[in-house]
């Protein structure tokens, strides 16, 4: 009875050395947390602004964003050139200013009017 050894086509595979010098704990039998089905919310008609066409303001007052009418907005310019727009809160009775992008710059002017 002559023996025979199994040649293996294929070398050994080794693992790659983690870059970092404390070695890397291997987690056994390590469970996939469960997938959760995710539902669209849709926005409430309750929920709504009262005013569709206003603009969202943060006021530094009341740490809190305001609604504010389109009459009420002006654009205006910074000391340093930067566009923003400038809103007056009749609530709370002060400024509101938002920056925007220097593309919008003329279609906010078109709209809003300039300060």
């Amino acid at each position: 009875m002559a023996r025979t050894k199994k040649s293996s086509s294929s070398p050994k595979k080794y693992k790659k050395k983690s870059p970092c010098k404390t070695p890397k704990k291997q987690m056994v039998g390590k469970k996939k947390s469960p997938k959760k089905c995710v539902v669209s919310k849709k926005k409430s008609p309750c929920k709504s602004p009262r005013r569709s066409n206003s603009v969202k303001f943060y006021c530094v007052k009341v740490r809190k964003p305001v609604m504010v009418m389109p009459e009420d907005i002006s654009v205006a310019k910074t000391k340093n050139g930067r566009h923003m727009l400038k809103g007056w809160c009749p609530e709370h009775q002060c400024y509101l200013y938002k920056f925007i992008k220097d593309c919008d710059v003329e279609k906010m002017i078109n709209k809003y009017g300039k300060c």
